[in-house]
């Protein structure tokens, strides 16, 4: 069972770890103020990128990982201590306060206990969003197996065992559970953790920066914790019309929200933030080492997220770009824009295999384009088809955008225009707010015209939106700071009123996911940790286990093969029809693999399900509950297939594939 100490230990290493490698190149790419805040994202993307090809040739053994750490941190320290601030602001150089940063680690440390276990005296509850930290399994397999990963989720015979998935994020946390000895689960929720205090430093950092007032680093805080107000719509207008006006909740949701369900997304939002300053660095000076690092965050960008580093980056950056050309000197032009498609070409190299494995898996698919235009559903189907096709996407821009995003959208879009408009702000700082604004643009448009196909939810339109999120915040934070004093008191009143709803909004959500208790406490699931220790004494590192894919599905809010995920370190060959986006093709639908492994652990197989579990998905050893149909009526205990290894008595009995 995962403890707070513990992804506690996950998280402060990987502040210090990837700090220290990250301020070295901050140093010398930015401004003394904007270094410090920008250095534990950029850190981690560009040290990610750079050493998984490493151990994909190295293995992640502890002696491997621990070498190729030290080595980069000597370096790093080594670069440090030579290091000088060789960009010099226009602006005052000051520093972000040091409670902002206080504020963010509170801040970051209640996201992380969201993914932790809430221990009672009937047993464990989880939070809602443990059931997107289900991936916990890819980190505990990379941990045991190494690089490039394979799947743990499904394991069929002349089937594709490595996982097509952009999970460079999850590998940090492998690195992290070798590092430390720590579990897969302590790990993610640490990751999460810094995740979620990288990213508020490097919005502080921007905000600081634009602004040139230190605390607009506090408003980032205090509007990341933003919310959306559908509650309170609902609590004045009613359920039904709320929900026929702004649509009904979905997985997209504002930075509160996106970090607890989706921290690799936000991770990539924050690489492709840093890549558009990068960009129009390498447009006013030439450097290798801004280019070297730059096609290192676009890598990291897509290695993390398909969806905002492989769609809405390469989006923007189509429209980035020609701004950034217009704007320079002529004779830069052809020179910058030679540069910008060799940090492309670079990137992709880089990403290659996590590229070729997304490729291929969607080819094996065979279901047609993985990505639709189609607006975002907002009327819902109560509304005419066609009213509907008119509607969408001006309730997308107006009703929908502010209902989620009420405490950054509107306040972000007008102190853009603000600051742009802002004669005494230094040309240096406003060359970033034109690339900045069309990345928010681009971004919000992705989410508002295209759909991913590739699972039953629209993760392209949920998470292609994050970039907006993170620059909208920068610049809603940026110009509170700069104008609220000076702006008339009545548009003061309105920004703090929205500011202050989504805020009010956002910490009730948070508190009430840190302390109420959805279900009912499952003691069985606590148990159930020794069952998985019995179960890794019967089964190699890569051997894959059955066991019935709806094992205590009830502790979460949507059935998913918890247990197993988190406390198992085995993998699975059957770990349910929640983890078939990590399919990539089976000989049978999803659907008839269900109700085989359904009928197996009921008690009612068919003549060839046996032998498919162990020929077909290399079900090496299977574990029978007392809570499965079979444990009454146990298929196994006949069957020449399997033999019992170790049986406890009203808990659980462990098969092994016979061998001879």
């Amino acid at each position: 069972m995962a403890s707070f100490e513990n992804a506690t230990i996950c998280a402060a290493l990987a502040a210090v770890l990837w700090t220290c490698i990250g301020l070295p190149l901050s140093s010398r790419l930015m401004t003394r103020s904007l270094a410090w805040p920008v250095a534990p994202a950029l850190g981690w993307a560009v040290h990610s990128a750079a050493v998984f090809p490493v151990f994909c040739i190295l293995g992640m053994t502890k002696t491997a990982v621990i070498s190729v750490t030290a080595v980069t941190v000597f370096a790093a320290l080594v670069a440090l201590w030579s290091a000088t601030w060789s960009i010099k602001s226009e602006a005052a150089d000051r520093s972000i306060p040091l409670w902002t940063i206080v504020a963010a680690a509170i801040l970051a440390i209640a996201i992380m206990t969201m993914v932790l276990p809430k221990i009672t005296e009937g047993g464990v509850t989880f939070s809602d969003v443990i059931f997107d930290h289900s991936k916990v399994a890819m980190i505990d397999d990379m941990a045991r197996s190494g690089v490039p990963a394979g799947n743990p989720f499904f394991g069929e015979s002349d089937g594709l065992d490595r996982l097509s998935y952009y999970y460079l994020w999850h590998f940090s946390a492998a690195e992290l559970v070798v590092l430390t000895g720590l579990n897969g689960w302590e790990a993610d929720a640490g990751m999460t953790c810094f995740t979620a205090f990288s990213s508020l430093l490097l919005m502080m950092g921007f905000a600081s920066f634009l602004s040139e007032r230190p605390a607009a680093a506090g408003w980032v805080v205090v509007v990341a914790a933003g919310f959306s107000i559908r509650p309170l719509l609902r609590l004045v207008f009613g359920e039904d019309i709320v929900g026929a006006l702004t649509g009904w909740p979905t997985g997209f949701g504002a930075w509160l929200f996106q970090m607890t369900w989706a921290p690799q997304h936000v991770a990539s939002a924050g690489c492709v933030v840093i890549a558009v300053f990068l960009f129009v660095d390498i447009s006013r000076r030439q450097s290798v080492l801004a280019k070297v690092v730059l096609s290192l965050l676009v890598a990291a960008a897509f290695e993390s997220s398909t969806w905002v580093g492989g769609v809405t980056f390469p989006l923007a950056a189509a429209a980035v770009v020609p701004i950034i050309v217009l704007r320079i000197e002529p004779s830069s032009r052809l020179r910058f824009v030679l540069s910008a498609l060799v940090v492309g070409v670079v990137a992709m190299a880089i990403a290659s295999p996590f590229i070729f494995d997304q490729f291929r898996a969607s080819a094996m698919r065979s279901g047609g384009l993985p990505i639709g235009i189609t607006p975002y559903d907002i009327q819902g189907y109560d509304t005419r088809e066609t009213l509907r096709s008119i509607l969408d996407i001006p309730a997308y821009w107006t009703v929908f955008l502010f209902t989620e995003f009420a405490a950054f959208y509107p306040a972000g879009v007008i102190m853009m225009v603000l600051l742009w408009k802002d004669r005494r702000m230094p040309p240096s700082n406003k060359a970033y707010i034109a690339p900045f604004g069309i990345l928010a643009l681009a971004s919000l448009a992705v989410g508002s015209v295209l759909i991913s196909r590739l699972g039953g939810n629209n993760d392209l339109g949920w998470r292609g939106v994050l970039p907006s999120i993170l620059v909208l915040i920068i610049f809603a934070a940026a110009g509170l700071a700069r104008y609220l004093d000076s702006m008339p008191r009545f548009y003061a009143v309105v920004a703090l009123s929205l500011v202050g709803l989504g805020s009010f909004e956002g910490i009730r959500n948070l508190t009430y996911n840190l302390g109420a208790q959805y279900r009912n406490p499952s003691l069985l699931f606590v148990e159930s940790a020794r069952m998985w220790d019995a179960v890794r004494k019967h089964s190699g590192p890569d051997e894959r286990v059955a066991n019935n894919p709806l094992f205590l599905a009830n502790v979460t809010r949507w059935p998913i093969n918890l247990s197993w995920a988190l406390l198992s370190n085995r993998r699975s060959c059957y770990a349910g029809s929640s983890f078939g986006p990590f399919a990539p093709r089976t000989k049978l639908p999803r659907d008839e693999i269900d109700a085989q492994f359904d009928r197996v652990f009921s008690g009612h197989p068919e003549a060839n399900d046996l032998s498919q579990l162990a020929k077909t998905y290399n079900c090496s050893v299977v574990v029978v509950t007392p809570q499965d149909g079979a444990w009454n009526n146990d298929p196994f205990a006949s069957s020449p297939l399997y033999h019992l290894v170790e049986k406890r008595a009203v808990a659980w009995r462990i098969y092994k594939l016979q061998t001879n």
